[in-house]
């Protein structure tokens, strides 16, 4: 074989994408060594404890569903219940990270994390390749952007949260296509399947996403060469694209935003005033805000993470919610370039004036409350909109890459300025930082930007093309360093769970050393012992004990009941998810806002940290509540509960099991009604929950006094919910001498029928935030069914949409295929 045509094969097989593709593969298993590798897992019990405390135990939970076959929409083991829509169960990653579980089991699914955040980092270089393909940078230059779009630190940060990671990927491939639509390019018709693909995987972030793709489509169109008629017809079209996506994807997207604004108050407007939104908007927020954002251009790590010891976490909000900007060590470098040059630049004045207005907007975003509440659905600001500016922030970069790499001119002045501030914040970050990686980690990202800032000058000096290759070349090395450096550290120094318990048999001994080492003089010691002290969390997940006693009550009671602890032993409210017991303990930051009015009016002990997380072990005490909530058995790891409104029933192991001693049933009947106003009008100084036991609460029940004792007709009346094979749909029988309602321990919500006799019944709402119905005197059949809000009128768009899209598709190719001719 002639040597010019084995290097034509070693240069086709060197594509740009597979370099790309090996430069992240490679930084990834560096990054996440010792998740793939060591004995950690990629689950948190520190600021990214809600991967411990709610994902991974709802997808235990959904994976033993699955693989029971019961799964359904409905899940009565977190809290009270809960819709599954408030999952993005159609993300993918999720869905591939829950066919590893079912296929191999939960702990094959939780050391399969760090293999799915490298997959997406990798995905989302991808597709800020393909982006910036679309545009006239070098090859250098696409894979120097892309591969700082691939580490960048929103993919670290908020990458630890699972189902964020994805939407990185989403962003830059709905503005590839949306470039395509615009420039009438082939592959535009996947514009509307990627917007679909985009809608059934999370409401909260499409909405971002389209928010961000609809001011490119605005603003990129300006700076099309074509008349204003036309820009019109083609930015229109777009927008009509975008919303036969969604129409595709009506079927998931409807239920999926019926869980996110149709079921908590969280959205709720109230009250809402244009002129106080406009003032809040537009007031600036405080000093420390500023200073966090512009830290974080440089490092997501200079604030100090953690809230540990006597340390506290430096910046705005929390290591989370401040606004996560890096991308890269020399993107402030670059990226303050491409500001100083574009005006100068060889494209036309439209397209510069596009440009400045866009960079405006990004800054007025991120200035002021205004950009954060617009991407926030006009609420409260919030800064997880950040991923929106990534794409663009690929692009000015590559811009200026290219532009270095042709000899275009540099700003010494403005080097050293971003050098100055750069090393000013490294500085302090060495000084306040107290776990020795986040120091390492501030020296490391100087040193690179010391030489990247000697780069600068030698570009601004040397003119040769060969040595301006050479220079970024070097370049290349220390975007990689940097990177690098600022990845491993998001994931070092961590409370991350491990792949095995510390043995049973030295689990004391171990606790005890890890006791010693708290307290040692050297801090960096004391705090990695706070960090990583002895676990037993596979151990408490499949405690035999606890298993023992469920499996025990199962058998003695048919019907559908709760059982409890006044201990948590996992996490702090979602054991039952873990264990697979139905329960009352959440964390669901969408609770559903019925059921949260009640925790406030009647048990607000429940809340633990936030509104999000209710912990019935918090309120065991409180028997009355239990009985309304349906909470006929506790188990507890104390000896001494009976005859405090328990009764002892049976010992397995450390774990007792009681029985509440009130009438306690998912269903009741009631023939006694008191309004709202009327019942916190009487109720007193005693227990609100007590005379639930006797009253139940309508929206139009009657004014009057509380009754003191139950009816006779309520004495006498029989329920009975038959424990269910499936969540979504419950049996039972009541039996009454008199007219009256039944009661039903499930949160009031849509998507609920209830069937008596097998005619449906209207569904009301009791007790504040429960479902009830009327029933009348005698013998009878319920039947409740669950189904998913909206999901058979999103079929019937979806199916219309995807008529009109094929229809669409297949005119197209007649056209193409009749011109051809």
């Amino acid at each position: 074989m002639k040597t010019s045509e084995r290097k034509r094969q070693y240069k086709a097989l060197l594509r740009p994408e597979l370099i790309l593709v090996l430069a992240l593969l490679f930084s990834g298993i560096i990054i996440y060594w010792g998740y793939l590798f060591g004995d950690r897992l990629l689950i948190f019990e520190d600021m990214a404890g809600d991967t411990k405390d709610q994902y991974i135990s709802q997808y235990i939970s959904l994976v033993r569903h699955i693989r029971e076959g019961n799964f359904s929409f409905w899940n009565f083991e977190q809290g009270l219940g809960m819709n599954e829509f408030c999952i993005s169960l159609f993300d993918p990653s999720l869905m591939l990270l829950l066919s590893v579980g079912v296929l191999f089991g939960i702990k094959t699914m939780m050391e399969f994390l760090p293999v799915l955040a490298i997959l997406k980092i990798i995905l989302a270089g991808l597709a800020a390749y393909g982006l910036l393909s679309q545009f006239s940078y070098g090859t250098q230059a696409k894979l120097a952007a892309a591969y700082a779009y691939g580490m960048n630190g929103y993919l670290m940060v908020w990458g630890q949260h699972y189902q964020f990671g994805m939407v990185t990927v989403y962003m830059p491939l709905l503005l590839l296509l949306a470039e395509r639509t615009l420039q009438k390019k082939r592959g535009r018709a996947l514009f509307p399947v990627m917007v679909c693909i985009c809608s059934v995987y999370s409401v909260y972030l499409t909405y971002m996403c389209l928010v961000g793709t609809g001011v490119y489509l605005l603003l990129r169109v300006c700076t099309l060469d074509i008349g204003g008629r036309e820009r019109a017809k083609r930015f229109l079209a777009s927008c009509a694209q975008i919303l036969l996506g969604i129409g595709m994807g009506m079927v998931i997207f409807a239920p999926l935003a019926f869980a996110v604004v149709g079921i908590s108050f969280r959205t709720s407007h109230e009250g809402f005033r244009l002129s106080e939104w406009l003032r809040t908007a537009f007031t600036p927020y405080t000093d420390i805000y500023y200073e966090s954002l512009f830290k974080r251009m440089f490092s997501s790590n200079l604030q100090n993470r953690h809230t540990i010891r006597e340390s506290v976490y430096l910046g705005w909000g929390n290591y989370f919610e401040a606004p996560v900007m890096f991308f890269s060590t020399m993107f402030p470098f670059l990226g303050a370039q491409f500001l100083l040059k574009y005006r100068k630049a060889k494209e036309t004045l439209r397209q510069r004036i596009v440009v400045y207005i866009g960079a405006l907007l990004i800054c007025t975003a991120l200035l002021l409350p205004v950009g954060g509440m617009i991407f926030n659905g006009f609420l409260v600001s919030s800064h997880r909109y950040t991923f929106v500016l990534l794409p663009f922030f690929a692009m000015a970069m590559a811009w200026e890459w290219e532009d270095i790499r042709r000899g275009g001119s540099v700003s010494l002045i403005l080097t050293g300025i971003v050098f100055c501030a750069a090393n000013a914040f490294f500085r302090e970050a060495y000084q306040v930082s107290i776990l020795s990686c986040d120091r390492t980690n501030a020296v490391i990202l100087a040193i690179v930007t010391e030489l990247t800032a000697l780069l600068f000058l030698a570009a601004g000096i040397i003119r040769s093309a060969s040595g301006r290759r050479k220079l970024l070349c070097i370049g290349m090395l220390l975007l990689a360093a940097g990177s690098l450096s600022e990845g491993v550290t998001c994931y070092q120094g961590r409370n991350a769970m491990k792949k095995e318990d510390a043995p049973l048999e030295g689990y004391e001994a171990a606790c005890e050393e890890n006791m010693k080492q708290r307290v040692s003089e050297n801090m960096d010691e004391a705090v990695y012992a706070e960090l990583n002290y002895p676990q037993q969390y596979f151990r408490q997940m499949n405690h035999p004990d606890i298993q023992a006693a469920l499996a025990y009550l199962e058998s003695e009671d048919e019907e559908f009941f709760r059982v409890e602890k006044d201990f948590y032993s996992i996490t702090q409210c979602m054991d039952s998810l873990i264990q697979g017991y139905r329960g009352v303990s959440s964390y669901n930051s969408v609770m559903n806002g019925y059921v949260s009015l009640f925790f406030e009016g009647f048990c607000p002990e429940i809340y633990q940290q936030d509104h999000a997380r209710t912990a019935f072990w918090a309120i065991a005490d409180n028997t009355a509540a239990a009985s309304v909530l349906g909470v006929k058995y506790l188990l507890s790891e104390k000896a001494d509960l009976d005859g405090r409104d328990y009764i002892f029933m049976k010992q397995f192991g450390e774990i007792y099991v009681y029985e509440n001693t009130r009438e306690t049933s998912m269903a009741r009947f009631y023939d006694q009604t008191v309004s709202e106003e009327s019942f916190w009008e009487n109720v007193g100084q005693r227990n609100p929950s007590e005379p639930l036991e006797r009253v139940l609460i309508l929206e139009d029940g009657e004014d009057k006094e509380l009754p003191l004792q139950k009816s006779q007709a309520m004495q006498e009346a029989e329920v009975i919910l038959d424990a269910p094979k499936q969540d979504d749909f419950l049996t039972g029988t009541v039996r009454t001498s008199s007219d009256g309602y039944l009661f039903f321990a499930i949160p009031f919500e849509k998507g609920w029928s209830i069937y008596i006799d097998n005619q449906k019944t209207e569904a009301l709402r009791g007790n504040i935030g429960f479902l009830t119905c009327a029933v009348e005197a005698g013998e009878h059949e319920i039947t409740l069914r669950y189904e998913a809000p909206y999901m058979k009128e999103g079929g019937v768009v979806s199916l219309l949409a995807w008529g009109v899209y094929l229809m669409i598709q297949a005119a197209a190719h007649r056209r193409k295929k009749y011109t051809a001719l």
